[in-house]
């Protein structure tokens, strides 16, 4: 594209993309808020700011009663004390106004992470990149669910966002501390240590694990050791082929828009399960066993990606190079973060736009055009709204469709993992340039 129409070019997309972000996740997400998820993390909140624990149903039922929610359906809160606390600036407010403070915390926080998108992976074109990440994000469905339920996944998106953009500059220590705040916040993001032992940046190990430390510490303080204890049957209850609050009827293992492969396999394989018709009958621990099963294939591949891309690896000692193989690993480990627990729900899906954004800017750099046209494809598939408890998904040939949006979380985990282990010859990438030294004479 020439100069000339350059410009004109990255107006027009800038101004395609603010008015589609201001009238979709902006005023028809305001309008549309339900609050269904803040609701429980709300209560769970006010708990803890009365040194209460958030885990046991009575008590959320008791903070319900405080706050006016007599006839509302309530969730369990299902994250550490921490989480509850960090976010313990909105205690003071009544539900309303903390709804509004948090849809407009979560509107920057998207923002933000478009910004840095932009600028780590296209800084040469980072208005028009912008303009052309904001249609993205008003186009994605997941985004306005996240908007409207109240959810956490920004501060999921904008941690790994920030620590990529930290790490290609080289700034590991800060990248380490980013993702240990991340992991004690929702702990899916603990992956993370995994992956940099594997990179060898232990600046970064080290960090993130002194920063989980620390958030635990003031969690420790703040509320004492018996809550946290608390969280530990909760935290089993997550597990294969149960449920939260499952004393209570919930099924949220297998719910319909739960996108995760235990549900897939419980639709497909368990007899009697209330959703589908399923294709054998067997028992849910059947289910859990062909979920380990496949769980455990996808950490072989990632396994054998690393493997086969070591000599692309940064060298030992080179902290301020971030290769394409550690690039293309990060989003790997985001991938897997998805795809490992019990739960994906479809608004979980706000994660993939940083790999999907990763991975157009490889294939727009060397002129890929399958794998532009892949990376469209999941990324299309991702947006749309789906109607998963559709009568056409719960038998026969169509009970696959219920997990549809599973499959750009696998396309794309494995769309990374060929350019993890495909770039072994590739060179590292850019270095940050080195500080002028100084001419002065030595004395």
């Amino acid at each position: 594209m020439s100069p000339s129409t350059r410009q004109p070019a990255t107006l027009v997309v800038l101004l395609l993309g603010l008015t589609l972000y201001l009238t979709i996740p902006g005023w028809f997400a305001f309008h549309g808020r339900h609050d269904n998820d803040f609701r429980h993390i709300y209560l769970g909140i006010q708990a803890l700011a009365e040194r209460e624990s958030p885990y046991p149903a009575e008590n959320l039922l008791l903070q319900a009663h405080r706050a006016g929610m007599r006839d509302a359906a309530i969730n369990p809160y299902v994250y550490l004390p921490f989480t509850g606390l960090s976010m313990i600036f909105l205690h003071p407010l009544p539900f309303p106004a903390a709804s509004v403070v948090w849809f407009c915390l979560n509107q920057a926080m998207l923002l933000a992470c478009l910004w840095i998108m932009a600028g780590s992976l296209f800084p040469e074109s980072r208005l028009r990149a912008i303009g052309a990440l904001l249609v993205a994000a008003a186009l994605n469905f997941p985004v306005v669910r996240t908007l409207t339920a109240g959810q956490l996944n920004f501060v999921l998106l904008l941690s790994y966002c920030g620590a990529l953009a930290l790490l290609m500059r080289g700034r590991d220590v800060a990248a380490g501390a980013v993702l240990g705040f991340a992991a004690v916040y929702k702990l899916s993001p603990a992956l993370f240590i995994f992956y940099f032992i594997a990179v060898a940046r232990w600046r970064a190990a080290a960090t993130m694990v002194a920063s989980a430390a620390a958030c635990i510490a003031i969690s420790l303080i703040c509320v004492g050791w018996d809550i946290h204890l608390d969280f530990l049957p909760m935290l089993r209850q997550m597990g294969y082929g149960h449920s939260t609050f499952e004393q209570y009827k919930a099924i949220f293992w297998k719910e319909p828009s739960n996108q995760s492969l235990n549900s897939l396999f419980t639709h497909l394989m368990v007899a009697d399960n209330g959703i589908t018709q399923p294709w054998l009958a067997l028992s849910q621990e059947a289910a859990n066993t062909a979920t380990r099963v496949a769980t455990a294939a996808l950490l072989l591949l990632i396994v054998a990606a690393w493997w086969k891309s070591r000599s692309a690896l940064r060298p030992l000692g080179s902290p301020r190079t971030m290769t394409l193989s550690e690039q293309a690993l990060f989003q790997c480990t985001i991938l897997l973060s998805l795809l490992i627990p019990s739960l994906l729900w479809d608004h979980y899906l706000i994660l993939l736009l940083l790999p999907m954004a990763w991975l157009m800017r490889n294939a727009l750099e060397t002129r890929n055009v399958p794998s532009v046209a892949q990376t469209c494809l999941w990324a299309i598939m991702a947006a749309v709204p789906w109607n998963f408890g559709s009568e056409m998904f719960r038998s026969g040939a169509g009970i696959p469709g219920m997990s549809i949006k599973l499959l750009p979380v696998l396309g794309l985990y494995l769309q990374c993992l060929a350019v993890a282990a495909g770039c072994v010859n590739d060179s590292p990438g850019k270095p940050l340039p080195e500080a002028p030294q100084s001419t002065a004479p030595s004395t």
